[in-house]
């Protein structure tokens, strides 16, 4: 529960921004390439109201309420499935889901900042579309907030909708600098089959007595035998088979099964069984329901772009980083909890 708790917290940028914006680490603001000339805004070091600057990126001031704001949408999306306890949830070095949980919001918050530094450079703005969508989805959270959470989070229309304005405008960003990334793929390199298959597990190959192995390995013979005459071999996987699981969706780059068996199943043709196929803790037989599946391959696909288009994107994100400065209020971050 508790790597699944975190790792569901340390993807919070993903429910705001496009995929892969949420990779960039905070760690990595401390970069000081270029110095931007910073607007009157001070940083409040003493008593924190919901009108102070808490954090400043370059000449952007981030206000209280904001931060507020984004930890009132992380308790809504999160309280429901696992309760408010949730965030003093140890994860051990005296970090808390809590602390976490700052954390992420802070860096996603500074990346917003970013990319508006960099989209008002670029002269790009949200069209009045994206704005009354950023109205909407501001006045559907208010609307459905409680008077005790817009008092305890301070809650406004105006600052909801800078919330999601600057999400849009993040988003936009996005596709725009990664408008030239590479959607070139070829089928064989997104190619995704269709496998079922038998494993056999025997441990490791250097735990067996020969006599074992042997025997293993008579065993083994055995089920291919009745894998190559049965019309039902997902039936016969799951009588026979060691592992759970019967069937994947894989490509050549699948991790999850020995690549022994990968190799053997990506060169399958559909309806072909495997030889035998040894791997270190035992025996593969696989089974090609579809060698190229359609779907999946366009999925996979899509997948192969957005990762290009995401390493893309952070690359260029870095050189914008490196034109900001950025400052944190002591006080705020002694303060500041989700």
């Amino acid at each position: 529960m508790r790597m699944r708790i975190q790792n569901r917290i340390k993807r919070l940028a993903g429910l705001f921004l496009a995929a892969g914006m949420c990779c960039m680490l905070f760690g990595s603001c401390s970069s000081k390439e270029t110095k931007i000339v910073k607007k009157h805004i001070r940083i409040e070091n003493g008593k924190i109201q919901d009108s102070s600057y808490v954090v400043k990126v370059g000449n952007e001031g981030v206000r209280y309420s904001e931060i507020r704001g984004y930890c009132y949408l992380l308790r809504k999306l999160y309280d429901e499935s696992f309760g408010n306890g949730l965030w003093d949830y140890s994860l051990g070095n005296g970090m808390t889901i809590g602390e976490e949980a700052k954390e992420e919001i802070l860096n996603m918050v500074t990346q917003l900042k970013v990319i508006a530094a960099q989209a008002q450079a670029e002269k790009i703005e949200l069209t009045a579309d994206e704005r009354d969508e950023a109205i909407r989805q501001a006045e559907k959270i208010l609307k459905d907030a409680s008077e005790k959470d817009k008092k305890e989070y301070g809650l406004t229309q105006q600052t909801l909708i800078e919330i999601f304005e600057g999400n849009l405008l993040a988003n936009k960003m996005f596709y725009i600098a990664t408008d030239d990334a590479d959607t070139e793929v070829s089928d064989e390199e997104a190619r995704q089959a269709r496998i079922q298959y038998i494993f056999l597990r025997t441990g490791s190959d250097a735990s067996l007595s020969k006599e074992e192995k042997k025997g293993a390995k008579k065993r083994a013979e055995k089920v291919l035998k009745e894998s190559q005459k049965t019309e039902h071999f997902q039936e016969l996987a799951e009588k026979k088979s060691d592992d759970t699981r019967t069937e994947l969706i894989m490509g050549g780059d699948e991790k999850s099964i020995a690549q022994e068996a990968v190799a053997s199943a990506m060169s399958l043709h559909t309806g072909e069984v495997s030889l035998l196929v040894e791997a270190e803790e035992g025996y593969y037989i696989l089974y090609c329901v579809n060698e190229k599946d359609a779907d999946e391959t366009y999925k996979k696909k899509e997948e192969i772009i957005a990762e290009r288009q995401e390493r893309m994107f952070k690359d260029k994100y870095a050189k914008w980083l490196g034109k900001n400065e950025i400052e944190i209020s002591k006080s705020f971050w002694k303060i500041f909890h989700v």
